[in-house]
């Protein structure tokens, strides 16, 4: 008899490579995205720097020049 199931999978980043707060990239692989948003912002915090200030609607613009749309995962209860 099986109880459970558990599935772990890990996904791409939470910030694009160029956002203001940083991210773990040191590199923009996509060139409209490069052009949109400028350089990689790498940190080397340990702490998390999501509370940070940014700009919202330059972060929407931005995102606007991915290839492609933004995966949403959700629950399926």
């Amino acid at each position: 008899m099986i109880a459970g199931h558990h599935l772990v999978f890990g996904v791409y980043g939470f910030w694009l490579p160029n956002d203001p707060r940083g991210s773990y990239s040191d590199f923009v692989g996509s060139i409209d995205l490069y052009l949109a948003g400028g350089a990689a912002t790498k940190i080397n915090d340990r702490h998390s720097v999501a509370n940070r200030p940014h700009d919202h609607a330059d972060r929407r613009n931005t995102k606007k020049s991915m290839q492609r749309a933004p995966v949403r995962l959700r629950a399926l209860v």
